[in-house]
C-alpha cells in the first residue's frame, strides 16, 4: 500500500482578501507521477506553494506527511 505524501481537503487560500485556490481536494501518494496542468492564472502556483509548506490554507486542510 503506497503511502499519502499530501492530503488537501476542501482547501482554499486567500491573499490580500482575493481568493486564488478554493476547493481544492486531492491525494498524492508515493511512487506516483503528478501532473498539474492549467491556463496562466488558474493557481497552478499557488497550488505547489501550498504543497510546499510555503502557503498555508487559509481554510480546510492541506496536510504533508
Amino acid at each position: 500500500m503506497e503511502r499519502d505524501l499530501l492530503l488537501a481537503e476542501n482547501a482554499e487560500k486567500k491573499i490580500d482578501g482575493t481568493v486564488k485556490l478554493s476547493g481544492i481536494s486531492c491525494t498524492v501518494q508515493q511512487n506516483k507521477a503528478v501532473a498539474l496542468i492549467g491556463h496562466n492564472g488558474s493557481g497552478k502556483s499557488s497550488m505547489l506553494k501550498l504543497i510546499a509548506g510555503i502557503y498555508e490554507a487559509s481554510s480546510g486542510k492541506a496536510e504533508r506527511a
